[in-house]
């Protein structure tokens, strides 16, 4: 696969949804070049893929509206919002993928016997109330049990071998996969959180993966407290299954080759 990708301008996401991207395509053994290439738009990112110019919307408030006949691959892409040219592409999940398939054989979920719900997000931007509303919530009910102290990169990784559960109260709006909450599923751990309705690759929902809550979170204690040992095994091992069959590198650059030879097929 020959990639010509846009270089380092000091793009606002370089460091962020290109670089995901980027590590995509070089973890996968793919030929990349680099060049001046304009995006138009700072949460968008053109590249060429063997010869096919390909877009990213990488916007986590719905898609952008580019007047394109280009395959777009949408992040946080919702049903409803798949056009002919639109497919949809997971969110920011890992960049170092050698370091994820380390951990991953050393990382274990076993909620049999384990007491700890964590909250480990940062209060900010549209979610500071929802989460500092939440983090109060946890820790009046569940007291020492529940902890949202926040870890480096690696120990936040590790702890899913500590844990009973993980409550996710996503970032821009209310609705959407963030990134811990993903990463806690490739590692096969149950997480709670309001409804997803995001689409990922190979068209898979995240039906089954986490456990769903209202999104004013008034049953969130009672979701929690009827979660027994066997579902959050069960979630948790879908959650992980669903993770390697459409956001690992080889399934993702798969589903890119596929969708460019669909959309070659209805140009």
């Amino acid at each position: 696969m020959k990639i010509l990708f846009p270089e380092n301008k000091g793009q606002r996401y370089y460091d962020i949804h290109f670089r995901y991207i980027l590590e995509i395509f070089r973890h996968s053994g793919a030929d990349i070049d680099f060049a001046n290439i304009s995006s138009e738009n700072e949460t968008v990112l053109f590249c060429n893929v063997d010869g096919q110019w390909i877009l990213f919307d990488f916007s986590d408030a719905g898609l952008w509206t580019y007047d394109s006949k280009l395959p777009v691959f949408k992040f946080h892409c919702k049903a409803g919002e798949s056009y002919l040219n639109v497919f949809p592409f997971a969110p920011v999940s890992f960049y170092d993928w050698n370091e994820f398939y380390r951990l991953r054989s050393g990382v274990t979920y076993a909620p049999v016997g384990r007491l700890g719900i964590t909250m480990r997000q940062r209060p900010y931007g549209n979610a500071l109330q929802r989460r500092l509303e939440v983090m109060t919530q946890l820790r009046v009910t569940f007291g020492d049990a529940f902890a949202n102290d926040q870890l480096s990169q690696a120990a936040f990784w590790d702890d899913v071998s500590n844990i009973r559960l993980s409550v996710c109260v996503p970032g821009q709006n209310n609705n959407m996969l963030d990134r811990g909450q993903l990463q806690y599923m490739a590692f096969g751990a149950a997480t709670v959180s309001p409804r997803l309705p995001e689409v990922l690759p190979f068209n898979a929902t995240l039906d089954g993966c986490y456990l769903p809550c209202d999104d004013g979170y008034e049953d969130l204690i009672t979701v929690i407290a009827n979660a027994d040992d066997a579902t959050l095994e069960a979630i948790g091992r879908k959650a992980a299954d669903v993770f390697e069959r459409t956001c690992t590198p080889v399934r993702l650059v798969e589903w890119v080759e596929r969708c460019i030879h669909a959309h070659e097929r209805f140009d």
